[in-house]
């Protein structure tokens, strides 16, 4: 759910929520690659281990791939900037 708030927010444009969500290095990747990330991202897949969730998105318009980190502990304890990682494939 952390992880799709994020996607979210980058689709409806939202820098300053994304902000919130997203360590700043993973916020610049995201409105890099496009301004407003569109309706067009689902969730393909997650995975948990190593203290992280891995969550895996999918662009229907293109095929591209966007993988996301979840740093578990910084969202169970209520802080801002879960997503510490993020890479497009």
């Amino acid at each position: 759910e952390y992880a799709d708030a994020l996607v979210v927010a980058w689709g409806n444009g939202n820098e300053a929520q994304m902000k919130q969500l997203a360590t700043d290095q993973v916020v610049a990747l995201l409105t890099g690659h496009s301004a407003a990330g569109g309706p067009n991202w689902s969730q393909t897949g997650s995975d948990a281990g190593a203290g992280s969730v891995f969550v895996s998105y999918e662009n229907a318009d293109d095929g591209s791939v966007l993988n996301l980190r979840v740093q578990s502990q910084v969202v169970g304890q209520g802080h801002e900037q879960g997503v510490v990682e993020a890479n497009f494939e």
